[in-house]
């Protein structure tokens, strides 16, 4: 709770209070640049104020800092600054990371932090489970007739886009049909938690429970929007290319013509398709344990980063960076696990082993 306190005249707040008051932050010694920006009522008297009364202010006010001024003098002698605007001051390093079955994964690009090979390979173990679960579905169950609807635009050409329509709507279906699938598990707590240690390291905000409650679920640089950017552009791609081609369109116009219009379809909606499947299917609140997981990743990857801060440049600094990425362990476990299941399984299925080298 707040420290209500009435101050006297002469004495400020000081920055040991942000103990009591994690989502604030204290400086002393004022700016006298910012204290201009702030109208009259915007302005703590600290002789006439308490804490809980100046916290209101700013939470009230449109500022980002407010001064807290010596009614004797009319001195600032202290600033009240909303963490945000700190943040935007000073931005910390940018890190990725992913959500595994057995927790976070964090990186600069070098060094990382949280689990190892084996959670990112399981990633990959994962979706290939959900792929294969959702788009059998799809392949038994999801059998749209296009050509009674195209039948209606009353030209011969349009019946040609009704194998395109339906690869497209079927590929989609399943892609959605593997977020309901992860939506399911307790991975897309993970993932928020992710995300929201994450966004509190690049604000440059202390790794406590509640400065990451306080993130956004959604980023912008998620894998989720790239994957939706990736089957967008596809999507589009072979339905105008298979239209132009209906029309008597040259091959290369046509290619050019499907570049152009599925790039900006992909550009156009891949980053706000992508942030509403984040919100609403890929994440979900995270619990404290995968909260408390993530920011051991996050302590863990700055300690190995101050370690190799004074070493020299790695002999394999490449491979390194590719490797840091874990997109090569995600891979091997996707690769290995359908290799596995066409060796055992696939000659006795064969409806799987269709699917496995789709």
């Amino acid at each position: 709770m707040p420290d209500d306190r009435q101050a006297a005249p002469g004495d400020y707040f000081d920055a040991s209070l942000h103990r009591v008051l994690p989502s604030v932050t204290f400086t002393t010694g004022g700016d006298a640049g910012t204290e201009r920006n702030f109208r009259g009522p915007d302005r703590a008297g600290t002789g006439a104020r308490s804490l809980g009364d100046v916290i209101t202010t700013l939470n009230n006010s449109d500022q980002s800092v407010l001064p807290i001024v010596d009614p004797l003098t009319g001195r600032t002698i202290a600033s009240l600054v909303k963490p945000a605007y700190l943040a935007g001051l000073m931005p910390g390093p940018k890190i990725g990371g992913m959500a595994t079955p057995l927790g976070v994964y964090l990186t600069d690009g070098m060094d990382s932090g949280g689990v190892g090979t084996l959670g990112l390979a399981l990633t990959g173990v994962l979706f290939v489970v959900l792929g294969l679960a959702s788009f059998g579905l799809v392949t038994h169950f999801f059998k749209p007739d296009f050509s009674v609807l195209l039948s209606k635009l009353h030209y011969s050409q349009a019946m040609s886009l009704a194998k395109p329509l339906q690869d497209d709507a079927s590929s989609i279906l399943g892609l959605i049909l593997v977020f309901l699938g992860l939506r399911c598990t307790p991975l897309v707590g993970t993932h928020a938690a992710e995300h929201q240690v994450v966004h509190c390291t690049e604000q440059g905000l202390p790794l406590t429970r509640a400065s990451v409650r306080q993130m956004p679920r959604v980023h912008p640089r998620c894998g989720s929007n790239y994957a939706v950017g990736l089957t967008l552009f596809l999507s589009a791609f072979n339905l105008i290319f298979c239209a132009a081609q209906a029309q008597g369109v040259d091959s290369e116009s046509s290619t050019i013509m499907a570049l152009i219009g599925a790039g900006t379809v992909a550009l156009a909606l891949w980053k706000r398709i992508g942030s509403l499947l984040q919100h609403f299917l890929l994440t979900k609140p995270a619990t404290d344990g995968q909260i408390d997981d993530a920011i051991r990743a996050a302590e863990q990857l700055f300690l190995r980063q101050r370690k190799s801060a004074s070493n020299t440049r790695p002999r394999y600094y490449i491979f390194r960076r590719i490797w840091s990425y874990g997109l090569i362990q995600v891979c091997m476990g996707y690769l290995l696990t359908i290799l596995l299941l066409l060796l055992v399984v696939g000659h006795r299925l064969p409806e799987l082993k269709s699917l496995l080298e789709i």
